[in-house]
């Protein structure tokens, strides 16, 4: 069976590692790497060497489509370049069983959408779930509508993408749980010597990891948002002589706003503020498993953190509507909201000890076997 999987950035190549590994180890199948979006951008750190150093053996088709701006405008023609690159790559690559493509980037949907006259077969990650405070909504409804299968990480999400309908397209739907949990089980943490020489930071150190993305659904709001997130920053620092490792944003519209932010902070605030272009999965899981709290509104801390115990504070409307476990308090971009919250949490002094929504890190194994029975 020959198959595929598109992977657009350090983001999702981090969740679907275990299922390339999966895939690459077994005889049944033929696995080729389809590489593009902020993998091939030097500006975010030229991550498909990361990719290819795992995985030296694979077949690999590398189709750069990345713009430098990350304006609306920007993000438009980018959408309507990748489709055009990936319409003469689909035109040539129609023997495919299954193309494996995962959550909810435009760039990803404009790869599907360029499949889509060629009857490619693919099979959808994370698929249903609700993120009201981002434009990636509609990309990764598209993306479940059109995909031949769904391999959802919930209940909640299962049942949603069950209501989205498509009379002319048999969809076959699953609740899988998410590979974000075997990647994070299957990975050893790196050494305090190289966590200090990437990050600035000792594994002893007490420290905030951060991730904050742009509310693309309300672009206006991010400016005074990042105003009082700094605010909060500055707050931590005066009072507790805080650390902050801060993972720099994707390509999203207003994402420089945040980059310029963490970038004045770290230039303010050099033994406190530690900004990272491109941690890669083992220092960012080896960063959440020592960190005091994730700070932010990323996935990983919606989806990953409840594994590893860690406490989560999700800001803003990013993230909202989405399945959360016990570990994750919400709070809004305010001052006062977010002191208090970090405060709330440090009061605990105990790692979280409940139990994770999005499964137990045997993802690739049901999916694998439940694709040998599939036609």
């Amino acid at each position: 069976m020959k198959v595929a999987i598109v992977t657009t950035s350090r983001a999702d190549y981090g969740i679907l590692k275990p299922l390339i590994g999966g895939i690459e180890n077994s005889t049944q199948w033929e696995l080729e790497i389809i590489v593009t979006g902020s993998h091939l951008s030097i500006y975010h750190g030229s991550t498909f060497d990361e990719v290819k150093d795992d995985f030296p053996l694979l077949k690999y088709h590398l189709i750069p489509a990345l713009l430098t701006s990350h304006d609306a405008c920007s993000i438009a023609l980018n959408y309507g370049m990748v489709v055009m690159r990936f319409a003469e790559f689909w035109k040539d690559h129609i023997g495919y069983n299954i193309v494996f493509v995962l959550g909810d980037r435009y760039e990803l949907a404009a790869v599907v959408a360029a499949g889509i006259p060629f009857q490619i077969p693919f099979a959808h990650f994370h698929g249903g779930e609700v993120t009201m405070g981002a434009i990636d909504q509609s990309y990764r409804d598209f993306i479940s509508i059109v995909s031949k299968w769904n391999f959802t990480a919930e209940q909640g999400s299962y049942d949603r993408v069950k209501s989205l309908k498509l009379p002319h397209q048999i969809r076959r739907v699953f609740k899988v749980g998410s590979l974000a949990i075997d990647s994070l089980l299957s990975h050893q943490d790196c050494n305090s010597e190289f966590f200090y020489s990437r990050t600035g930071l000792a594994l002893t150190d007490e420290f905030i990891l951060v991730t904050v993305h742009p509310e693309t659904a309300d672009v206006e709001s991010n400016s005074v948002n990042a105003k009082s997130f700094s605010k909060a920053i500055e707050f931590e620092i005066a009072n507790s002589d805080r650390k902050f490792l801060v993972s720099l944003p994707n390509t999203d519209t207003a994402s420089e706003v945040w980059r310029q932010m963490w970038k004045q902070l770290s230039r303010s605030y050099p033994d406190h503020v530690f900004c990272a272009e491109h941690l890669g999965v083992k220092l960012y899981y080896t960063a959440m498993r020592n960190c005091k709290l994730m700070l932010g509104n990323t996935s990983s801390g919606i989806v990953e953190a409840a594994t590893l115990g860690c406490w989560v504070i999700n800001l803003g409307n990013r993230q909202k509507g989405r399945a959360v476990s016990d570990n994750v308090v919400q709070c809004e971009f305010d001052t006062k909201a977010i002191t208090k919250a970090i405060l709330d949490i440090e009061i605990k002094r105990s790692r979280f000890l409940g139990k994770n929504i999005y499964g137990e890190g045997n993802t690739s194994e049901i999916v694998l076997n439940l694709l040998k029975n599939q036609d």
